[in-house]
Order: structure tokens, then sequence, then C-alpha cells
């Protein structure tokens, strides 16, 4: 390519609204945060309670070994939708499994205040997917 012909402006775009070419959009970090917060929330009762010897360590063991194993499973056939296959397979079981580990002791907790903690993980999941929908729509206008 010849750059004294196509001059800096055509051959370089680096002007403020050029989108980034790699990696994403900060606003995709607030919501993993925000999506860690809501998961943190819902483990930590079942931490609590097992640190104070409530819960058997097996019983926690068991729990999240089986909790990984089924949404590995579930994370798997997901995948299984995804236009690469092996690769939306191979993802969908870590992360189902990963998932699986952390959510899988939360029926050992106690039932004490889980109203409570199902309303704010609603609501928290609520206002996530509408932040994320509102990022969608504003990427698509620029």
């Amino acid at each position: 390519m010849d750059t004294e012909a196509a001059g800096p402006d055509e051959t370089y775009n680096f002007g403020p609204t050029s989108p980034p070419k790699s990696g994403y959009p900060l606003s995709m970090l607030f919501l993993l945060m925000g999506v860690s917060g809501i998961v943190a929330g819902f483990v930590a009762p079942a931490v609590r309670e097992w640190v104070s010897g409530k819960i058997p360590t097996m019983d926690v063991v068991m729990a999240a070994i089986s909790g990984g194993i089924i949404l590995g499973l579930i994370g798997a056939f997901t995948g299984l939708a995804h236009f690469r296959r092996g690769q939306g397979m191979l993802w969908g079981t870590l992360v189902g499994s990963l998932l699986g580990v952390l959510f899988g002791p939360i029926g050992l907790a106690s039932q004490s205040g889980s109203f409570n903690q199902v309303i704010a993980a609603v609501v928290g999941s609520f206002v996530l997917v509408v932040a994320a929908i509102c990022m969608q729509i504003r990427q698509r206008r620029q």
C-alpha cells in the first residue's frame, strides 16, 4: 500500500470515535463486578455456616462436586448451541463446573433470610440485565 497517496487520516484511525480493537469495554467490568457480588451474596451464608462448624466439611465437598458435575453437563449441552460447537462445549463445561462448585453448597445453608437473599439477587440481576441492554443499544448507535 502506498502510504504517501493514502495520507495519514486514511491509513490510521486513532480518533476518539474509533472502537477498541481488542479487549472489553470498561462497562463490562462493572457488569462482571455486579455478577460477582450477587454470587458472593448467595455463597456467603453457606461459607459462614461451614466455617462455624454447623455444616460438616464432607457435606460441603460433596455438594460442590455434585454441583460442578451437574452444571458442567448443563453448560456442555448449552455450549453445543454455540456456532463453534467444540469451543462452546469446552467453555460451557468450564464455566458451568465453576458455577456449580460455587452454587452447590448453597442448599446446605439454613433457610433463615433466604427470601431476602432471593429478592436481592432477583433485583440485582434485573438491574444487570437492564444495564446490559442499555450498553448494547448504546453500542449499536455508535
